[in-house]
């Protein structure tokens, strides 16, 4: 079994640092993800270990995507996020141990500090072996005693939690070697020279693995064979080179990426985009720049890549995967404003032409105005007439029609479609955060259903507004043929989450009682866009 730890590795010469840390056991969690689904993205508010203890999955990160299977763990530090996918032949179980870690204050003896990712706190060696059957079977039993009530019983879950603390510290004291850690030594070694003539032969050496069965191993690990691994490399750093505004010739762009030959590459950038690399190069030769939640949203619907953007695996999950290759600028998406003075200064740094951004704060105006032009999309409008406001100024009139028109004809099918199967039904839209339900009646994604698929959604009178708590008996009032509910992705809500769903008050609610509850996700449902909206038609499709 594989533990694989993010994050710093401990000083040489121990597992743990001098002045031994004291574990707390927060909580448990058992996580399956069927074939084809994905577990979302969620904000880390203490230290989480992901325990994998059936199939296969990749665990997506703002670092990357790390594949993950049957007895891998996998650490992450408070305030970071997560997310979980599988493959469409897998599916995969996991459990999450959450958990605190303290250490005793120097200048106040018998004091304890809590640490986070970012205060000193060192796991050892990224990757370790111990039995996986033994990770099963301590989860397990973390699993059963913690949900007792009884003292004694939640003390062996906690026991157990330090008997793999334990395990984990007494398999990583001694070298050894380490298969994964090897075939991960040649995957780091072709992201570093991927523009070199790399030969099969040498990376199985390296590895220290015959040439056959090292490259099945690496196929089943990272889901592409070596030379798909290396040619998607090539290829999605020379769409960075011609995206970024270089005057590079194609002759020289086919270089830097590791072909020698200029009308190979053509062919190859042809074949993985669908695409030839002078058609790419035309598309991406406005420098405008998406800044705040919203502008990517409307410039992808104007058929407008943007040249910067925030970009988060959590946050804006839909655009990081489909897009992080084709944006040259990665400002943070990292809770949407996070880090706001170092986007503005990255900002400022790649020289766009236009910044085109929704609702900012004065002092941002200033900012953002003595980057470039500011194109300021008004959020308060109808967001059909901001789409034609922002494609004049663009002089992106036409595509603007166009994709209107092609959503208008995507809403009308999909709404005659769900008007015959599911007319008269009711439905409730709802949101969960910090133990509590509040109405999403009013949001965007709620008019898009309401009126462009003519779905009833139920209004809650005025008192009800989105920010004030709406008890159990008010949800039953409603009476509610079918609940879309939005559970929020941070540990306390999802604690408070996993103990209500249980309760005969939930499971008594006519739509949970008939299996038409269906948890929904920020992306697309609480993004107000264009294109999350069409997004939102393809879900309800879906759903209905």
């Amino acid at each position: 079994m594989v533990i694989n730890f993010g994050g710093n590795q401990a000083k040489r010469g121990g597992i743990l640092p001098h002045e031994e840390p004291v574990f707390r056991l927060r909580g448990i969690e058992r996580a399956d993800c069927d074939s084809g689904r994905e577990i979302p993205q969620r904000l880390a508010s203490s230290y989480v270990w992901i325990a994998a203890v059936a199939g296969e999955g990749t665990v997506v990160c703002e670092q990357g995507r790390t594949p993950l299977e049957a007895g891998g763990m996998l650490l992450f530090a408070p305030g970071r996020t997560f997310g979980i996918e599988t493959g469409s032949a897998e599916s995969f179980s996991a459990y999450l141990l959450l958990f605190d870690v303290f250490r005793e204050e120097e200048a106040n003896p018998g004091r304890l500090r809590a640490l986070t990712g970012e205060t000193g706190f060192r796991f050892g060696p990224s990757e370790i072996y111990v039995p996986a059957a033994r990770l099963l079977a301590v989860c397990e039993s973390i699993g059963r005693y913690w949900q007792s009530p009884e003292v004694g019983e939640r003390m062996k879950a906690r026991a157990g939690f330090l008997e793999l603390i334990g395990e984990w510290s007494a398999a990583s004291a001694g070298p050894r070697r380490d298969p994964e850690k090897l075939l991960q030594r040649t995957k780091t070694f072709i992201d570093e020279h991927y523009r070199e003539p790399l030969k099969l032969d040498e990376l199985a050496d390296m590895a220290g693995l015959s040439r056959n069965y090292y490259v099945g191993q690496f196929k089943k690990r990272y889901g592409k064979s070596v030379v798909e691994y290396m040619t998607d490399l090539r290829i999605r750093r020379a769409k960075r080179l011609m995206a970024g505004g270089s005057d590079l010739k194609l002759r020289e762009v086919a270089q830097q990426v590791g072909y020698s030959d200029e009308f190979y590459f053509s062919r190859r950038f042809k074949q993985e985009t669908g695409i030839a690399p002078s058609a790419y190069v035309k598309s991406r030769a406005r420098r405008i720049a998406a800044y705040g939640p919203i502008a990517t949203g409307y410039l992808l619907a104007l058929g407008i890549i943007p040249y910067a953007a925030p970009l988060h695996p959590k946050w804006n999950a839909y655009y990081h995967r489909r897009y992080a290759d084709d944006i040259p600028v990665h400002l943070s998406g990292y809770k949407l404003g996070e880090h706001r003075e170092a986007n503005l200064s990255r900002l400022a740094q790649s020289r766009p032409e236009r910044i085109v951004c929704g609702g900012v704060s004065d002092e941002e105006k200033r900012r953002l105005e003595e980057i470039a032009e500011v194109v300021y999309i008004r959020p308060e409008t109808d967001w059909r007439a901001a789409l034609r406001e922002t494609a004049a100024v663009l002089e992106a009139e036409q595509e603007a029609e166009r994709w209107l028109a092609s959503y208008d004809e995507a809403a009308a099918t999909i709404g005659s479609a769900i008007g015959r199967r599911r007319s008269g039904e009711r439905t409730l839209m709802i949101r969960f955060i910090d133990g509590r339900f509040y109405s999403a009646a009013s949001s965007s994604a709620a008019g898009v259903l309401r009126f462009d698929l003519g779905i009833p959604v139920f209004e809650w009178p005025d008192e009800y507004e989105a920010r004030v708590p709406l008890g159990l008996d008010l949800l039953a009032a409603s009476r509610a043929d079918r609940i879309l509910l939005l559970v929020c992705q941070e540990d306390a809500t999802l604690a408070a989450w996993e103990r209500l769903r249980q309760s005969p008050e939930w499971t008594g609610l006519p739509a949970v009682a008939s299996g038409k509850l269906h948890l929904i996700a920020s992306d697309p449902w609480r993004e107000s866009t264009p294109s999350a909206h069409k997004r939102v038609l393809k879900e309800a499709s879906r759903i209905f």
